[in-house]
């Protein structure tokens, strides 16, 4: 399963350069070169790209008691439809449609997110749920899965 997440994620990527190939490695090449300059790691945006996990993390929190919210999909990918091109939203759409179908191991996920994320944006990532289960009416089966959640990313005192 994860490998259909890495192949769609590399696909992403090779869209995005073929869309904008020069401008895309002047930029890539530029942050890498003032990031030595400055003897920075490398940030998570430069790291693996955990786009197709927060999507999944999205589509579990998009169900509300079993049953698919349709306008959760847009909601959720809303703040990607303008960050990317249309052939690369379509992609992430397709992918949130096929992650919301399958069963999600959000402990795992959480784990992962734990330690790749900084603080600001595990925060922004709970807002985000938070918004979503708001929008849901706020099951308590969600926002138990909401804290657990949290708190898993180390985050319980914000949440």
């Amino acid at each position: 399963m994860s490998e259909l997440f890495t192949h769609v994620a590399d696909r992403i990527d090779r869209a995005v350069q073929k869309v904008t190939p020069l401008a895309y490695r002047v930029r890539r090449r530029s942050r890498r070169w003032v990031r030595r300059a400055m003897r920075k790691p490398r940030s998570v945006s430069e790291g693996p790209n955990l786009l197709p996990l927060l999507i999944r993390v999205l589509a579990t929190f998009s169900k509300a008691d079993g049953v698919l919210l349709e306008e959760e999909i847009d909601s959720s990918l809303g703040f990607l439809r303008y960050d990317y091109p249309d052939a690369v939203y379509s992609e992430l759409r397709q992918l949130f449609r096929q992650a919301l179908y399958e069963q999600q191991d959000l402990t795992a996920m959480a784990q992962k997110l734990s330690v790749q994320l900084s603080a600001d944006r595990k925060i922004m990532l709970g807002v985000q749920l938070y918004d979503l289960i708001s929008q849901a009416g706020l099951k308590q089966e969600q926002v138990v899965q909401f804290y657990s959640f949290m708190s898993q990313l180390g985050m319980a005192a914000q949440a």
